[in-house]
């Protein structure tokens, strides 16, 4: 199927001839099922995107809720007083992940998600670890990571610096005014027709306000940030997807006060690939980096290669993964032991009832 044959609204939203194969398998036999995009999910319900109408789609509790960036099939309601229907999630092409609060399963954030616009502020105390997360989380999603370090009109020229002369190799990097409408087109370049692109990055770093930019007019709340920490408040409070002129699709996203990485290894290698290499080099498979002979990892460092500061951020990221895995199993276990725990007592009553 050619895109000439797919319907425009939904091109719009990224639609194209795979997810419309997706489609027909989901819904095989089902002819009153219409695709739609999720656009935005609020407590209950979700908004998606249709051809030439949005659909208020019910999300049924004790199932599994799309998100933002889903693509659905939708049986449409007979009234329009009723909420819609879904009769099928397609399958996800790419997930990206978090974890959760309480430190035991992963959060999805966003579904499809083709790049992540990893906004980071100048405007403020330049944070290398932060950064560092926000690439991570995007090459586990499988997404094209993109730094766009954003408020170049108001940037701290030594946060600017820092920022531009620790720059991870491999990926781009951006300086962006979105007040200025300075970097806008090379972000939108970035993004590319036909992908999705999510702005990931922390309260006040000026993402609604480039969101705002890429759209071309105020679809976004903005506000101001506090003159002491320059934190900013949450005027975005959901993610939703939004068109963007001349193809693509933006979702913007509540600001982030914790990443949690969630099973981040791969991401992790990708990130620091440069190190990943150097520890392949290393004399002894095992080498931990600290005083074992041959290792090409210290050797680096000594020679001025590879900045000691990414190499304990590196290791700093491996540790939290591997502290997330060993809780994960800890609990597993446990949850294990309650089972079975009532199992053994369900079945000593049966036996006490005889």
């Amino acid at each position: 199927m050619t895109t000439d044959a797919l319907p425009p609204d939904l091109i719009a939203y990224g639609w194209d001839a795979g997810w419309a194969e997706a489609f027909a398998l989901a819904t095989a036999g089902d002819a009153e099922s219409v695709p739609a995009r999720v656009a935005r999910v609020d407590r209950g319900a979700c908004t998606a995107a249709g051809e030439g109408r949005s659909y208020r789609v019910q999300l049924l509790p004790r199932t599994e809720w799309p998100v933002t960036g889903d693509w659905l099939a939708v049986r449409p309601s007979a009234s329009e007083r009723e909420l819609d229907q879904v009769a099928a999630v397609l399958p996800r092409r790419k997930a990206l992940r978090r974890m959760d609060a309480d430190e035991r399963r992963s959060q999805l954030v966003a579904a499809n998600v083709d790049v992540v616009l990893a906004v980071i502020p100048l405007d403020r105390p330049f944070k290398p670890g932060l950064r560092d997360r926000l690439l991570v989380l995007a090459a586990e999603a499988q997404a094209e990571p993109v730094l766009v370090l954003s408020k170049a009109d108001i940037a701290d020229p030594v946060q600017l610096a820092v920022a531009e002369s620790d720059a991870p190799p491999g990926f781009p990097q951006l300086v962006v005014s979105a007040a200025r409408g300075e970097g806008v087109e090379a972000v939108r370049d970035a993004i590319g027709a036909g992908r999705t692109a999510v702005l990931l990055g922390p309260s006040g770093a000026g993402k609604s306000t480039l969101a705002n930019a890429l759209v071309g007019q105020d679809v976004q709340r903005t506000g101001e940030v506090r003159e002491g920490d320059r934190k900013g408040r949450h005027t975005t409070t959901a993610r939703e997807l939004m068109p963007l002129p001349g193809g693509g699709v933006l979702m913007d996203t509540p600001g982030v006060r914790a990443l949690g990485l969630w099973d981040a290894d791969e991401g992790i290698e990708e990130v620091f690939a440069d190190i990943a290499e150097l520890a392949q080099q290393c004399r002894f498979g095992d080498c931990a980096h600290d005083s074992e002979p041959g290792c090409a990892v210290r050797q680096a460092i000594e020679d001025g290669e590879l900045d000691a500061d990414r190499f304990a951020r590196w290791r700093a990221l491996l540790d939290e993964v591997e502290a997330q895995e060993r809780r994960r199993v800890e609990h597993e276990r446990r949850a294990h032991e309650r089972a079975f725990s009532r199992h053994v007592r369900d079945t000593l009553k049966r036996k006490g009832r005889k």
